[in-house]
């Protein structure tokens, strides 16, 4: 529009301006790419939420099959292995794919554990782990349970739920399908009844042994009777895993093993374990041959008590000669030098033992009877046979050195050494010789002695066919004593009858005062004075060229040192004596030295051989003659008992004199004491 004077007036709008045309599809794709890059990020997020927190519905994993039926539960697997506490997931299909291992939560989330990736072309592929470390091999994953494990193992009650999943794989059938089962791991699934056990050597004799967790109520460990059956040792709660056995018997073998109750029944047993203990000085008894000094150290630093002739006490370790022992006070060291201790304690089995004195003498003469000695229990040895048919076997400490090497030495060669006797106190050692020296000049019985053994003596006792016969020394001697009075009688009885018949005048008839008649010998022991021909005892025992002292000690034997022993050879397997020349404890002549076969010879190479000293009377004496001239161990007149304060893994006891235990309420000496119904101290006072 234009104004009078003809010129272009300027309106209010403003002029746009337009974008040129060539820039138009370079802004296009510009979009174009950023809207792509957007949908891929989001769909690689989506991923990556879908593997970590999604898996495909759990609750159809029971179902295995695809929707045509068929089973492919086959195409993924798992084992477990309780004894590596493993779990082993695998695929052995040969069909190419991603498969995917997940653990599902109480929350109902689930987790990937790992992918696992297969190339069907190609055999030796590997999983494709997830986890640095987790490939354990061609197709498989393996899960670790337990301590420095990929999980702990479920507490009880507690589960943990596992499955595998086909999650991109070339069969249309199985893409997206749970194809394995839920595997539920609890306790239990590292408790196989099958049980697996160890054994440790602790030292001392102890042991332990542990086993792998099995589905257990309890675990029983076990021993091998004689008979071959098992029996109990102990029985121990499900949730323990191992047992220790405690001090063991010395030299004692044993066959173990662990076995799994379940419901009652034993369900699975592990191996056997064969153990074969030592030597201990551990808890064994020792009695001192003269009243000690008791220290508070091995090194006798300080006098603390006294330890006495005659009672016995308990050891509970040794350093060098000092042993340390048991006394309600403390305890303390005492001389080992100076004291006995008791063989089957210490040595246990290493040697076999059969104290005859203790119930059934077998000082013989050719196997006939010496009245008040053969089938006794001797002086002195009232308290050496226990309750439970063991024996109490005292030597000098010092002594048993060489007889563990003796006994070594005959094992290797397939023999043991049988102790018939070892400390014998000075009162028998009197008792058998004063006796026996009364009996000289009498005929041998008409019948030989059938020697008892322990077994038979025992049921002889429980059946009431056999009593205990005690030697009562002084009855004994008063009784032979006067038997031997009569015998100037009885010579003169017969004197007056040879004169008599020399004159030709009968017999008289028996004068009641003089004890002279028609009875001439009042007792068959004296026969020989009518019998030229009869045995008499002095005979038989010492052939007219010994004196008695020559077979039995009359005033002190090293017996009665404890550095002695009477002993013999059987054969380890099977128990049977090898045979002397001569049955142990033949007083007579025969059992000299001189006279020895081969069996005798060969207990003397292996006695000889570890240090010992025989006796040339007695093929089997041994004794210990550098410990007799070293220490000059003194004679101890009475026997031992074993009746004193006992200690054992357990606590401390109080032990009699038959080897039981004492039970409640007690007083020793002037002190009162309480010990519960396994006999052991429950208080004082």
């Amino acid at each position: 529009m234009g104004n009078f004077n003809g010129e272009k007036v300027k309106t209010g709008r403003s002029r746009r301006r337009r974008i040129k045309t060539k820039y138009i599809f370079p802004l296009i794709l510009i979009a174009l790419l950023f809207v792509a890059c957007v949908c891929a990020i989001g769909y690689l997020i989506f991923q990556v939420i879908s593997e970590k927190n999604s898996v495909p519905d759990i609750s159809e994993a029971e179902e295995n099959v695809s929707g045509n039926g068929i089973d492919y539960s086959y195409l993924l697997d798992y084992k477990e292995d309780p004894w590596q506490k493993q779990i082993t997931f695998y695929y052995p299909g040969d069909i190419g794919g991603k498969f995917g291992l997940y653990q599902k939560y109480d929350d109902g989330t689930t987790g990937l554990i790992c992918s696992m990736q297969y190339d069907n072309g190609k055999k030796d592929s590997v999983l494709a782990d997830q986890t640095e470390g987790k490939n354990r091999g061609s197709v498989q994953y393996v899960l670790n349970f337990g301590e420095g494990g990929d999980f702990p193992i479920p507490a009880a009650g507690q589960t943990l739920t596992f499955v595998m999943t086909a999650d991109n794989i070339s069969d249309p059938a199985l893409k997206g399908r749970t194809i394995s089962k839920i595997v539920n791991v609890t306790k239990d699934s590292f408790s196989n009844l099958v049980i697996k056990a160890e054994l440790e050597e602790l030292g001392d004799n102890r042991y332990r042994f542990s086993w792998n967790e099995t589905a257990a109520n309890a675990y029983i460990i076990q021993t091998k009777q004689a008979n071959g059956d098992w029996g109990t040792y102990a029985e121990v709660g499900a949730d323990s895993l191992s047992f220790d056995t405690g001090h063991l018997k010395p030299v004692e073998d044993y066959t173990f093993r662990v076995a799994v109750l379940q419901a009652g029944e034993i369900k699975s047993v592990s191996d056997e374990f064969d153990i074969r203990t030592g030597v201990s000085v551990t808890y064994a008894t020792v009695w001192p041959t003269k009243d000690l000094d008791l220290y508070s150290d091995a090194g006798r630093s300080q006098i603390v008590g006294k330890a006495y002739l005659g009672k016995s006490y308990c050891v509970l370790d040794a350093q060098g000669s000092m042993l340390h022992v048991y006394t309600p006070e403390g305890g303390g060291y005492i001389d080992g030098d100076c004291c006995m201790i008791n063989l089957p304690e210490y040595i246990g089995g290493l040697c076999n033992y059969d104290i005859t004195n203790s119930y059934f003498s077998n000082y013989m003469c050719h196997e006939y009877e010496i009245k008040g000695v053969s089938g006794m229990i001797t002086e002195g040895y009232e308290h050496v046979l226990l309750s439970d048919g063991t024996f109490l076997v005292p030597l000098l400490y010092p002594v048993t050195d060489k007889l563990i090497n003796a006994a070594n030495s005959t094992l290797a060669d397939g023999f043991r050494i049988k102790i018939y006797d070892s400390f014998r106190p000075y009162c028998a050692t009197r008792s058998i010789y004063d006796i026996t020296e009364l009996q000289l000049d009498r005929v041998l019985p008409a019948e030989t002695m059938q020697r008892v053994k322990l077994p038979e003596y025992l049921v002889l006792m429980d059946t009431g066919l056999m009593t205990a016969r005690y030697t009562d020394t002084e009855l004994i001697k008063s009784t032979l004593i006067k038997e031997n009075d009569d015998l100037a009688a009885i010579k003169a009885q017969l004197e007056y009858q040879a004169m008599l018949e020399a004159n030709g005048l009968a017999p008289e008839t028996l004068d009641p005062e003089t004890g002279v008649g028609e009875s001439i010998v009042t007792y068959d022991a004296y026969a020989y004075l009518l019998d030229p021909e009869a045995v008499t005892y002095r005979i038989a025992m010492l052939d007219g060229r010994h004196p008695l002292n020559n077979f039995l000690a009359q005033h002190g034997s090293r017996h009665n040192q404890g550095i002695a022993m009477d002993l013999t050879l059987e054969y380890a397997d099977t128990g049977e004596e090898l045979y002397a020349q001569t049955r142990i404890h033949d007083l007579t002549f025969n059992s000299e030295l001189s006279r020895n076969n081969e069996t005798a010879d060969l207990i003397a190479k292996y006695l000889k051989g570890a240090g010992f000293h025989d006796l040339s009377s007695e093929w089997w004496h041994f004794q210990d003659d550098e410990v007799k001239d070293r220490l000059n161990p003194v004679s101890v007149k009475d026997g031992v008992s074993i009746e004193g304060w006992k200690v054992d893994d357990g606590g401390v006891k109080y032990r009699l004199s038959d080897g039981t235990y004492a039970k409640g309420s007690k007083e020793i000496d002037g002190v009162s004491y309480y010990f519960d119904d396994n006999g052991y101290l429950s208080a004082p006072g």
